[in-house]
């Protein structure tokens, strides 16, 4: 809120116009017009830094799913190698 008290003082107390305290505070002026209005929708700058990240897939995990996940791929490469649908598609159509 440093930035919007500084705004307000620039306008207020020196008498600038808009457009300069605008200008010279690199924000627009209808964000200068909200800062002088008290209006609580003034923007701070905000990071651009995800608000959550996910932590990396446990090793242990890893180690016992990347198996499975090959078989599982190897099955259904046999499946439709021999012309057939795999047992997931069938599953799905209701055969």
């Amino acid at each position: 809120m440093a930035l919007a008290r500084d705004v307000v003082d620039a306008l207020l107390v020196e008498g600038r116009s808009h457009r300069e305290v605008a200008r010279a505070h690199a924000v627009s002026k209808s964000w200068v017009a909200k800062a002088i209005h008290g209006s609580e929708k003034v923007d701070m700058r905000r990071s651009r830094a995800p608000v959550h990240v996910p932590p990396e897939t446990l090793r242990e995990t890893e180690e016992a799913s990347v198996p499975i996940r090959d078989e599982l791929t190897r099955s259904s490469l046999r499946w439709n190698s021999a012309g057939t649908s795999s047992p997931a598609t069938r599953s799905l159509c209701g055969l």
